[in-house]
């Protein structure tokens, strides 16, 4: 299906439907989560989606995103899906760092897991759901942290042909460390990964995404800016999001009252949708 302004909207508002869902049940369940990235800029930017976004993503501390894990798969309307490595065996995530909450009865591919998703079952619109976990305070031993878990999970997506580095410095960095852990077998760097999040126990000042994307300077935040929250509106319904967003906010994106220039404004995820009956 051609991905129109028109049919853009018509998703976000599904996805926003996802979002209402997990809210009833973390308010029902006492579960804390927070609206992040572009979702939170949208919603202090736009008071709603940024125009030309294509997703929602919130975060939850360990604690409750473990709980929201055991809780949701018993809680969700049956137009729901919780996919995570533990309820989907062709989940492309196999952290225990994210997970996806989607609308069953709709479909969407996205440009960088296209093989995978056109014939997976659970690819319908989603909210993605990501932990913020415990790192050491020291910058430079958090950081260390932070890239250890991220080469961990190229090495495992680079052996099994689902993932290549387009940029040299990632590219040779990325397939050294394939090399040197060519005597560890997949099994063993899976578990790794998998328990990744649990090295690090100690509650400290800072926390980080590690599934992130942006790099560990723009994933760090203040434990005390992911715990403490207000409700602002979304789409015209309140929401939690950081009480010190213009820290979190600016710590991500610098400057975020400023829209990009017209020709960066793209989507960054789609290239097919289906409504199916919605």
């Amino acid at each position: 299906m051609e991905i129109t302004p028109e049919n853009l909207r018509k998703m976000q508002l599904l996805d926003l439907k996802v979002l209402v869902e997990i809210k009833r049940i973390c308010d029902k369940h006492n579960i804390k989560f927070i609206l992040i990235a572009g979702t939170l800029l949208g919603a202090v930017r736009h008071k709603g989606f940024i125009p030309w976004d294509d997703d929602i993503d919130i975060g939850m501390t360990r604690e409750n995103f473990d709980k929201f894990c055991k809780i949701a798969p018993l809680e969700l309307s049956k137009e729901f899906f919780l996919q995570t490595p533990s309820t989907d065996s062709k989940c492309h995530y196999e952290h225990h760092c994210l997970a996806k909450v989607r609308l069953e009865g709709t479909k969407m591919i996205t440009k960088k897991w296209k093989f995978i998703e056109i014939d997976r079952e659970h690819n319908g619109f989603f909210v993605d759901v990501f932990s913020y976990d415990n790192i050491p305070d020291s910058y430079w031993f958090g950081c260390f942290h932070w890239y250890v878990f991220k080469y961990i999970k190229r090495v495992l997506n680079i052996r099994r042909g689902i993932y290549r580095p387009k940029k040299i410095i990632p590219f040779l960095i990325s397939y050294f460390c394939v090399i040197i852990s060519l005597p560890i077998s997949t099994k063993i760097i899976l578990n790794i990964l998998k328990n990744y999040h649990k090295i690090y126990k100690k509650n400290g000042k800072y926390v980080v995404q590690l599934s992130g994307v942006y790099g560990f300077r723009r994933e760090r935040h203040l434990r005390s800016t992911v715990i403490k929250t207000i409700q602002i509106p979304f789409e015209g319904i309140l929401m939690p999001v950081p009480e010190e967003y213009h820290l979190f906010l600016t710590e991500q994106y610098g400057d975020y009252m400023t829209p990009p220039p017209p020709d960066e404004r793209e989507l960054r995820h789609l290239i097919d949708i289906d409504f199916g009956d919605y």
